[in-house]
């Protein structure tokens, strides 16, 4: 029984060894269009862009080529700052946490609006809950805001 249970077993790993696929991995960096080699966050979007936050901008890849967006002097908007912390999408839109701040994207007009000006400390972490609330970390301070009140608690 033992030798027969050993060939089940080779004979299983055998067969889904067989039928692993190979795998590609591209590599990106500046060269590629990449705004800066060092990246602190990614997501991928409900449109299947992948976001990535660097040391210098913000880069949406659509699987061909990178568009970077950076502060641009613009402070309504655009990103106060190109450090780009944290990245959250809910509801289809897009969260992104500076060491300035919190945007949020249009994807209509292509352009970013900070949250709150009094808040622009680095945002650590971004999240939501059941109630479609955003949850976010400033600093040492955890942040609640409601987007159908529009109205920001902190703790």
């Amino acid at each position: 029984m033992r030798k027969f249970f050993l060939f089940l077993c080779f004979s299983f790993f055998s067969i889904n060894f067989s039928n692993a696929q190979d795998y590609y991995f591209k590599h990106f960096q500046v060269e590629e269009g990449l705004s800066n080699n060092t990246v602190l966050t990614s997501i991928q979007d409900n449109d299947g862009f992948m976001w990535f936050g660097t040391k210098d901008g913000l880069n949406r890849f659509d699987g061909y080529r990178f568009k970077t967006y950076r502060s641009n002097g613009d402070p309504i908007h655009s990103l106060g700052s190109n450090y780009i912390q944290s990245l959250h999408e809910h509801n289809g839109t897009i969260w992104v946490g500076t060491d300035k701040g919190l945007y949020h994207y249009d994807k209509k007009l292509d352009n970013f609006t900070i949250l709150n000006e009094a808040i622009n400390d680095r945002i650590n972490d971004i999240n939501h809950d059941q109630k479609d609330n955003i949850w976010f970390v400033s600093g040492n301070i955890l942040y609640k805001y409601s987007p159908k009140k529009e109205r920001n608690d902190h703790f």
